[in-house]
């Protein structure tokens, strides 16, 4: 299985697809928009400042599918670790960040580092690590109102559904979108009191990949974010 995502992979890599999006155009502050802003910025960041989730991850590329079993330890202030399992147990990504330094830990033989530092890794900074100080409230053209954060070379937009929860977002660099993710099926799984989206799916458009991930379980587990649960608790 090792050997077959990696050739997946690598038939995007060699095609050098690029983040081949329309420009994006930011949007201007809304005024007087100081509720609806804590309101946004407490609902893009659902999650416990440090947390251990399972989940079951779909990944979708060249018309091909690829399950696994993923867990992610995160602290908001400080980095994460990721793990990866495969349909026979075995481990096919192990990735971490600590202090904005990105490293790959393991995966599958001749695959390209671009897909994991830049795509997937990137992909679990946006999902799962946001910090929304120093956003603001902006009207959509579409209507209604969305939140936008600033990042170091870009921003990241994210959009609400009438019932309140976040509905998609989508991440910026350079102008150019990178990644988008539409959020549903919200409920309150044990450990952890606010609702989480039980089902996240995100495309990646420069690596041309899609991830489906359903939340399995939270725990609301201090302490070291380098370590994680044994694979076989929670399957």
């Amino acid at each position: 299985m090792r050997a077959a995502i990696a050739a997946a992979l690598c038939v995007f890599i060699l095609a050098d697809l690029g983040c081949v999006s329309p420009r994006y155009v930011i949007q201007p502050p809304a005024q007087n928009t100081d509720v609806e802003q804590a309101r946004m910025a407490a609902l893009v960041a659902p999650y416990p400042a440090e947390f251990r989730i399972s989940q079951r991850i779909i990944l979708s590329i060249n018309g091909k599918e690829y399950d696994f079993i993923g867990y992610l330890a995160a602290k908001r202030d400080g980095g994460y670790r990721a793990m990866a399992f495969g349909d026979m147990g075995g481990r096919v990504f192990d990735f971490a960040e600590q202090d904005g330094k990105r490293e790959i830990l393991s995966k599958p033989a001749g695959m390209p580092s671009g897909p994991l530092l830049d795509g997937v890794m990137g992909d679990v900074r946006h999902l799962f690590m946001v910090k929304p100080e120093g956003s603001y409230v902006a009207s959509r053209r579409e209507g209604g109102l969305s939140l936008i954060l600033k990042g170091r070379n870009g921003v990241s937009e994210f959009v609400f559904a009438d019932d309140g929860f976040l509905a998609s977002s989508l991440e910026v660099e350079n102008g150019t979108p990178v990644r988008e993710a539409v959020y549903s099926g919200y409920r309150v799984f044990r450990g952890w009191e606010k609702p989480l989206p039980s089902r996240i799916v995100v495309n990646n458009r420069c690596y041309g990949y899609q991830l489906r991930i359903d939340l399995l379980k939270i725990d609301v587990t201090p302490g070291d974010a380098r370590l994680l649960p044994s694979p076989d608790k929670d399957q």
